[in-house]
């Protein structure tokens, strides 16, 4: 950390470049994505060029969205085994909860996981019922509606899936804005 290099505290960061405390303790723990105008003070404080931090910020940011785009293929690749579509991406979102894109990007898309699993589990559970009802027959014909409902919540998550990875590539903080973080 530049700050330790330099051979002060986060107090006497703040007093020399004009910066709250509080605004230096969450920019070391990953909490906020600093302003420019943050970074220019900073690293004039520190005598500094301000690229320097601009560098070590993008790459702190192009880490946590490879992490995110694996949460994103895990959701994909896993849809058909139960349940795995939010097992295996939650572990690698609590390994790397501390970075703020994680913990928003990445907390949205299990989020959205685990309703789409609650979601389609509904449907499945209701589709011989409604196709009695309309139908007079759980079975209508040749074709079984469960599958036809299955495809349709696969397709419907894979098109969330691809728009999350388009959002997270443009670097959109609207991401997936429908869907409620339930952690």
């Amino acid at each position: 950390m530049i700050r330790k290099e330099k051979g002060l505290s986060q107090e006497q960061l703040a007093e020399a470049s004009g910066i709250s405390l509080r605004t230096i303790q969450r920019i070391e723990k990953g909490r906020v994505t600093p302003q420019p105008y943050t970074l220019k003070t900073l690293a004039e404080s520190l005598d500094l060029e301000p690229s320097t931090f601009i560098t070590q910020v993008d790459n702190a940011s192009d880490e946590s969205h490879s992490k995110i785009r694996l949460i994103i293929l895990f959701s994909i690749l896993m849809i058909l085994p139960p349940l795995n579509n939010i097992i295996i991406p939650a572990i690698i979102w609590f390994r790397n909860r501390q970075s703020e894109d994680m913990r928003n990007f990445g907390s949205k898309i299990i989020s959205f996981e685990i309703l789409w699993t609650i979601a389609t589990f509904v449907l499945l559970v209701l589709t011989p019922n409604i196709t009695y009802i309309l139908v007079g027959s759980s079975t209508p014909g040749s074709f079984s509606p469960l599958v036809v409902v299955y495809v349709i919540m696969i397709a419907f998550n894979l098109i969330v899936m691809f728009k999350a990875a388009n959002q997270l590539s443009k670097h959109d903080h609207n991401f997936l804005p429908m869907i409620p973080r339930l952690f």
